[in-house]
């Protein structure tokens, strides 16, 4: 797999981590990653955002302007 490919198909998270899980479709294939973080309250609004995002192209979500947050 070479850059923003496939579908985010499931957000899950853990709160143990400060951590998101991300399962992707590519080609037909399942895939997962992870985003793990230091700051809580930032971890629960990538969750969130993402959350909105499912069944978009990893590429259509990696264009996402996020930076008001800042």
């Amino acid at each position: 797999m070479i850059g923003e490919v496939g579908v985010l198909t499931h957000v899950g998270s853990d709160s143990l981590v400060n951590g998101c899980y991300l399962h992707i479709t590519y080609n037909e294939k399942p895939y997962v990653g992870s985003l793990l973080f230091d700051d809580v309250a930032f971890c629960a609004f990538v969750h969130a955002l993402l959350q909105q995002h499912v069944n978009e192209t990893i590429e259509r979500i990696g264009v996402i302007d996020v930076s008001y947050t800042v």
